[in-house]
């Protein structure tokens, strides 16, 4: 808990996401970090919060609004993960702001191992003008990651350690 607390430390104080109006968020599952209280947090501040709704059949996600977590969410949803009720709004592309994607592993250039759907790697080009960061552990960061055709680089690694500007020279670590 006390590497989650510091990744929340560290991502609010990131300037995207202080000037961010709508950031989207994923709900944590098994080691990931621990998002729930950041998104209580962000909520707190004033942010517009989005969650992902996993369509399996097409391979989409669905970004919608939450205000209230208790009340806004499904216990789970099509991967066994709480997901926003049909009664919360969708939340269009060019409104967002920010977006804080999951994974398993990252490299430093921006390409991350997911679960091996591809849900964020079809979802982050319909966001082009948002930053997509990444909340992860230091534990999580790998020498490379396979970047496969259609796989999307992330702009920013948020660990427990640093903050990781991304590219394909070396990464601008700016702890």
């Amino acid at each position: 808990m006390a590497r989650s607390a510091a990744i929340q430390e560290r991502l609010f104080e990131f300037h995207p996401f202080r000037l961010a109006d709508c950031v989207l968020f994923f709900m944590q599952v098994r080691r990931e970090v621990r998002t729930e209280p950041m998104i209580h947090e962000a909520l707190a501040l004033g942010k517009r919060i989005g969650l992902p709704v996993t369509h399996v059949e097409d391979g989409s996600l669905e970004f919608r609004e939450v205000t209230d977590l208790e009340r806004d969410l499904e216990a789970t949803g099509a991967l066994d993960i709480p997901e926003p009720r049909d009664h919360c709004r969708s939340i269009p592309p060019a409104a967002v702001d920010l977006v804080v994607a999951p994974g398993v592993g990252f490299d430093q250039r921006g390409y991350r191992i997911g679960y091996g759907r591809g849900f964020y790697d079809r979802f982050l080009p319909t966001v082009p003008r948002a930053c997509k960061a990444a909340v992860c552990f230091e534990l999580q960061l790998i020498d490379a990651v396979p970047d496969l055709p259609g796989d999307v680089a992330l702009d920013w690694l948020i660990t427990d350690r640093r903050i990781i500007r991304c590219g394909p020279r070396q990464a601008e670590d700016t702890s």
